[in-house]
């Protein structure tokens, strides 16, 4: 960080040009590029076209004084550094600088030592924020490429698809949602202009084929082919930092004729066998753009040169080779990790079946040495089968601030474009959920985060104008709630109108008159999920494809999850997403346990003491049987008295349990029952297997479990078992 040199400008404006040239002067030799201007005008029209990260700027000059360049500037670049240099400085004068956002207010005639070290602290602070920004764009770059090749992965054999008939509606879905979601990720990234460009036209015509005004022939097949072949050209450009000169514009002109049907056709069917685009080595010396479906786009000439997807292609394949000394990981897909999963129980339940034997041989008489090498071959088991369930746990998870390290980003610039101020703010990132739903929430919510910043934060003008901060919020929280994920996110933006998503519904044929009339506010706030729904009024790189939400909801259903939104006109509006944790093969540390000839399995973590039922003061309330813990008095009885109606206790008297019973103390969110067993038989390591589709829910039981003796005992679920006994 020392040796770097900002490329960013620290701005002088002086309008007398022997104090410019003397500031100027001073501040030779900053890591910096210096430059100065003679009045608040031009110095304005000049950071809007140049990255300036400080102003160090005079305070009375004609035109626009000092404050109010400030306060002006701070509108369009709130982060940047401003000092005000003045002769003449008041108390009013120092509150309304604050007040606007100035950094420092330096007296005339200037210290220029005192504005010199200022200027070195603003370029160390500068120097520091672009080293992180850069650490952290290597980390975004890194999860935006995986996510890109994992949407290009399977696109050619959904393009392949579009040839079957009847056409299937959701795969033209399909593809139209990878294109939108790939634009707008590459949206939010310097140097990924092309590729945003690029699928900006492709999705265009992928929406031409969604609305049904093209139809799927082999000669649109193989337009869409080579554009593929062109975005993961670019994407693995990207990726490798190369930046090459290739002129996308005539690709993109083609691709945008074809979606506004500019294509002519052949007149003979001798010319309607022709390729469906001329590679590169067939020049084609009438223009022509030749299709096998003369009916597949409505009859419009064609005014510009033929296509030549090939000339676009070529120069951007990158070198197998390279590609291959480049790996550094390997793809392993859900299924297989759950495959993995059920495995590695596969391998527990034999453990704990081998543990078992272990202890009825060692009864026998062994010689000594026998017997140290079986224990220590039981030992050498146990630690190799909890070392492969901690990796496999550690491969399924990963911490949400992952994938939504890009949201920052994604605001930054989508803020930029709309000129909005938004600040973003994320809590509980730091939870581990499984790979699948990290996936799903971190392609999905990119549409959710920058529809917020277009629909729902307003300018700074009309916040001011509500009595609003000028900078508006929005807030990702995330949490575990059991056995289910929750994902929050809040604006502090206008809401939404009920009246205006209904007319936009009739506008666009969604919804009738009728239905308009009888929905109530929280049902057309619904309205907003369904396919091809948008509020705005044009098209634009951040939104208006009615696409987003769609995707949130599609997403978050394949996983089991659901969508609320909440919003109030005026105050800002809130998307709840709830997902259920994925019923995979969870391995637990449990107690082994009696009761009444059955045996129950008790998660340890549920369980915060065990005791003799002798031990404990036992007494009768409404009928049900409770005893003292900690000062507080909790139901009390077997595991049938619990997931029987009415869910309190048992109604035996204190004299039927038998005095050799044990009570496990069994705790969830502060509330505890007494949970009688006859006697604990063992400590291990359970493989809990949810129910199937036979047996649904369970109360009180979050699945089976297989023991060494090939019997099945149901798996307690403290948090179902206590939540029922204190709701009844």
């Amino acid at each position: 960080m020392t040796t770097m040199k900002l490329e960013e400008i620290l701005l002088v404006v002086e309008d007398d040009s022997d104090l410019r040239e003397a500031i100027v002067e001073s501040l030779q030799g900053l890591d910096c590029v210096i430059h100065s201007l003679g009045n608040a005008e031009d110095a304005l029209a000049f950071s809007r076209e140049n990255a300036c990260f400080a102003v160090i700027s005079d305070y009375r000059m004609p035109g626009m004084n000092g404050i109010e360049f400030c306060r002006r500037l701070k509108q369009e670049s709130p982060r940047i550094k401003f000092v005000v240099l003045t002769g003449y400085a008041d108390k009013q004068t120092v509150l309304d600088g604050f007040r606007v956002g100035i950094d420092d207010l330096l007296e005339k005639p200037q210290d220029l030592v005192r504005l010199r070290e200022k200027a070195e602290i603003f370029v160390s602070e500068r120097k520091a924020e672009v080293s992180r920004e850069n650490e952290e764009m290597l980390v975004v770059r890194k999860i935006f490429c995986d996510e890109a090749a994992d949407i290009l992965r399977d696109l050619d054999s959904f393009i392949f698809k579009l040839e079957e008939v009847p056409l299937q509606p959701e795969v033209v879905d399909v593809l139209f949602r990878k294109a939108h979601t790939l634009k707008g990720s590459a949206g939010a990234f310097q140097g990924a202009e092309k590729i945003s460009t690029v699928t900006h036209a492709y999705e265009n015509l992928l929406q031409a084929i969604k609305k049904g005004r093209l139809k799927p022939s082999q000669a649109l097949t193989h337009v869409l082919l080579q554009g593929a072949d062109v975005i993961k050209s670019l994407v693995s450009d990207f990726e490798a930092s190369r930046d090459r000169a290739v002129n996308l514009q005539p690709f993109v002109e083609a691709l945008n004729r074809w979606t506004e049907g500019q294509v002519d056709f052949p007149a003979t069917p001798e010319t309607q066998s022709s390729a469906a685009i001329k590679p590169q080595d067939e020049k084609n010396d009438d223009g022509i753009i030749w299709v096998n479906d003369p009916t597949s786009i409505a009859d419009a000439k064609i005014t510009s040169p033929e296509m030549q997807l090939g000339n676009l292609v070529q120069p951007l394949k990158s070198d197998p080779a390279s590609s291959e000394d480049e790996e550094d990981g390997l793809l392993v897909t859900i299924d297989k990790l759950n495959s993995f999963m059920e495995l590695s129980g596969e391998l527990v339940v034999l453990k704990n079946a081998y543990h078992a034997t272990i202890k009825q041989v060692l009864k026998c008489d062994l010689p000594s040495e026998q017997k140290q090498r079986l224990e220590e071959m039981n030992q050498s088991l146990d630690k190799i089968s909890e070392q492969i369930q901690g990796q496999i746990m550690e491969i399924r998870k990963v911490q949400l601030k992952v994938a939504f390290q890009k949201f920052p980003r994604i605001v930054r610039q989508a803020s930029q474009d709309l000129h909005k101020q938004v600040r973003l703010e994320m809590t509980g990132s730091e939870l581990g959920v499984d790979k699948s739903i990290a996936k799903a929430l971190s392609s999905s919510l990119v549409h959710a985060v920058r529809n917020s910043v277009d629909h729902g934060i307003e300018s700074p003008e009309i916040r001011i104008a509500k009595n609003k901060p000028e900078s508006g919020v929005i807030r990702i929280h995330s949490s575990q709630v059991g056995e289910q994920v929750h994902i929050t996110i809040d604006d502090d933006g206008s809401g939404m109108d009920p009246d205006l998503i209904k007319r936009k519904a009739l506008e666009k044929g969604l919804i009738t008159k009728d239905m308009a009339f009888a929905m109530p506010a929280q049902e057309a706030i619904e309205l907003i999920f369904l396919p091809g729904f948008s509020t705005a009024e044009k098209v634009t790189n951040v939104s208006g494809r009615g696409v987003g939400m769609d995707v949130v909801r599609t997403e978050v259903s394949k996983l089991g999850g659901t969508c609320v939104i909440e919003s109030t006109l005026g105050m800002g509006t809130r998307l709840k997403i709830v997902i259920p944790v994925p019923k995979t093969v969870l391995v637990e540390n449990t107690l082994l346990a009696e009761s009444g000839g059955h045996q129950i399995v008790v998660p340890l973590v549920s369980i915060s003491k065990i005791t003799p039922i002798k031990d404990l003061i036992l007494s009768k309330v409404d009928g049900r049987m409770t005893c003292q813990h900690d000062g507080m008095t909790i139901p009390l009885g077997d595991y049938r008295s619990f997931i029987e109606i009415p869910l309190r206790g048992s109604t035996k008297e204190k004299i039927d349990f038998s005095p050799e019973s044990l009570v496990l103390i069994v705790t969830h969110k502060g509330h505890s029952l007494a949970l009688v067993v006859d006697k604990v038989v063992d400590q291990l390591e359970a493989v809990v297997r949810p129910f199937d589709n036979v047996v649904e829910r369970l109360l009180g039981f979050k699945g089976t479990s297989l023991l060494d003796s090939e019997h099945v005992a149901f798996v307690l679920d403290a948090e179902s078992l206590v939540g029922a006994a204190y709701a009844a």
